[in-house]
């Protein structure tokens, strides 16, 4: 698809209108031109044959306005490495939202279309800002560093997940759909306390400790 058409999806929250109301589709066969969607089904335009590559994307557009995935989805796909980060986890938190009380198996095959297209902005600590690169479901070098600790730690040493970690929580359900779940770091890591040089215990105030340990709340 034209850059004209992700730069129309990226400033518009409801993408489904702007194919719908735009003249940001174009027509190769037939008459040639800039049209819509409501054109193109008002003159038998077959789109899925203009763009059998995106022919995914037109059949959610052209579903039941009812559904609440499919359009979400044929957004998130059209995820290019121009995209911005905030528009990636905006898109993301939408397929999440939509996956509200869909049984798994379902929303498993409603995401299909995402795990084959990389779509996930991934960072290797080299960019200041954004990402440094797009990775699909599939390849399994890259993680999600969950807590600011442990993305202090792993960055420059793991390709993590480049997204604001604030924005991470409202991403359970796709991680969960998608099976990223067991790449969380939190769940993965583990902590070790190592002593190095010579210490002494400071009794002094280990007995201080002890004194107040019965008002400290866990």
């Amino acid at each position: 698809m034209s850059r004209m058409v992700e730069k129309t999806l990226n400033s518009t929250n409801d993408p489904r209108a702007a194919f719908y109301e735009r003249d940001i589709i174009f027509i190769h066969s037939k008459s040639q031109g800039w049209m819509n969607i409501t054109e193109c089904i008002s003159r038998n335009i077959a789109i899925e044959s203009e763009y059998s590559s995106s022919s995914y994307l037109f059949r959610c557009l052209m579903s039941p306005r009812g559904d609440p995935i499919a359009p979400v989805v044929a957004t998130a796909i059209l995820i290019t490495s121009s995209t911005k980060l905030e528009d990636i986890s905006r898109l993301f938190r939408d397929v999440s939202t939509a996956l509200k009380d869909v049984n798994t198996s379902k929303a498993a095959q409603l995401l299909k279309p995402l795990q084959e297209r990389p779509i996930f902005p991934i960072t290797n600590g080299l960019a200041k800002r954004g990402y440094d690169k797009l990775l699909d479901v599939h390849n399994t070098s890259w993680y999600i560093a969950d807590r600011p600790l442990i993305r202090e730690s792993f960055l420059g040493r793991l390709p993590l997940l480049a997204l604001p970690i604030e924005d991470l929580s409202a991403l359970e359900d796709l991680f969960r759909i998608l099976r990223l779940d067991n790449r969380i770091l939190s769940k993965l890591a583990t902590s070790r306390t190592q002593k190095r040089g010579r210490t002494t215990t400071d009794w002094a105030y280990t007995s201080s400790l002890r004194k107040k340990s019965p008002f400290i709340k866990a």
